[in-house]
């Protein structure tokens, strides 16, 4: 993480532009991971803390007595409490009838930066604190990803296409009904041991009706067989076992034998309404304005929709990508589940995955893309099927 004095020195002269007096970020038990990121990943703080970053002046960093030791890794100014009372008379003494970025949206609209608790809100607002969202200013310091982390990314991404283009081409030498769904699970777990990766949950591997399912868990054992007449869905998301992890996050489709027509159909609507996505981004770059991820969603799901598969587009269009698991915080490609109103900003890296899901199949294709400063596909798009 950058040294905390001198990413205080960089908000602060961002904030010079905002109709806020300053940032407060609180946490307890790590509860706010945004707070998180303010402090060295060998700090831990068992009470709770709070950080004002004025427009003007001097940083304060409020912590309970005990704790404050810990902080000789910074020159923010250390305001000691002992208890509540002592507690809610500090913050009173430091931001009351101010007008302050929280980790908190207005209706929840999105729960990726809705952190502070309800209490912590009534108190500041007894305090005559005006609230505002610190949804651009957390994405803008917080968030986004540096040249090195891309460039991890960018590795992974490589790694997982070999794996899965290797993975059906086994698949495609076994007879009917001689794999399940969790053999082939196996096989790519394998793969990236062999290549030192490492994931946050094991992929997904869905034949048929299994993968109608968005969210499916191919089970360890008593899994789906794999027989003469399939669609199958492979969704895998690993990043290198390193000091610079970066995830990336791909979902490929393959079939045997005779399907329907309707799943051809959905299959081909699924890539259109994907590549609508990279171009309504790339569009935007080129013509020099901002876009938001809820933009990109509604320019997916429109494509998906005039094809008339809409009822069976049920999630959003992407997500962002993690450092340590596969989904990060800022902006999502989402104005379904929620109304993602940040904007997409160079080291932004995310998915675009659309998919549509019924109860005896259903499709979806994911890519990766990040910004750099430009906007850059970063994992193969399938463009057809890939037969078994």
């Amino acid at each position: 993480m950058k040294q905390l004095d001198l990413l205080i020195k960089e908000i602060q002269n961002n904030l010079s532009s905002h109709a806020v007096d300053g940032w407060f970020v609180a946490d307890f038990h790590s509860h706010n991971p945004i707070a998180r990121k303010f402090l060295p990943d060998n700090v831990f703080l068992s009470r709770r803390w709070a950080l004002w970053i004025p427009k003007k002046g001097k940083a304060e960093m409020i912590v309970n007595g005990i704790e404050s030791k810990s902080l000789a890794f910074t020159d923010v100014q250390i305001r000691k409490y002992q208890n509540f009372e002592d507690w809610k008379r500090t913050l009173t003494s430091m931001i009351a009838g101010k007008t302050i970025y929280v980790e908190w949206c207005e209706d929840g609209k999105i729960p990726y930066l809705s952190y502070l608790d309800g209490g912590l809100i009534d108190l500041l607002r007894s305090m005559d604190c005006s609230l505002k969202s610190s949804e651009n200013i957390s994405q803008e310091h917080l968030l986004l990803w540096s040249e090195k982390t891309i460039e991890s990314h960018c590795e992974s991404a490589i790694n997982l296409t070999s794996i899965v283009q290797g993975v059906f081409d086994r698949v495609s030498k076994a007879k009917p009904f001689e794999l399940d769904e969790s053999m082939v699970q196996n096989w790519i777990l394998e793969s990236f041991e062999e290549m030192g990766m490492t994931t946050d949950h094991p992929p997904v591997v869905a034949v048929n009706g299994n993968a109608g399912d968005p969210h499916y868990a191919t089970p360890k054992e008593g899994s789906a067989r794999l027989g003469e007449n399939f669609v199958l869905l492979i969704d895998l998301w690993a990043t290198k076992k390193s000091d610079k992890p970066a995830y990336a996050d791909i979902t490929w489709m393959a079939k045997r034998g005779k399907v329907d027509k309707v799943i051809d159909k959905g299959f081909y609507a699924v890539l259109e309404a994907r590549d609508a996505g990279v171009q309504v981004i790339k569009r935007a770059f080129l013509e020099k304005r901002s876009i938001a991820g809820y933009e990109v969603d509604q320019a997916v799901r429109n494509v998906i929709e005039n094809h008339g598969f809409g009822e069976g587009f049920i999630h959003r269009t992407g997500h962002n990508l993690g450092l340590t698991s596969a989904h990060g915080d800022a902006a999502q490609l989402d104005s379904y589940e929620a109304k993602d109103t940040r904007s997409l900003l160079p080291g932004w890296a995310g998915t675009i995955e659309p998919g549509v899901y019924y109860p005896e199949w259903g499709i979806r294709s994911e890519i990766n893309l990040v910004i750099n400063p430009l906007p850059i596909v970063t994992t193969e798009p399938q463009k057809d099927w890939f037969l078994v």
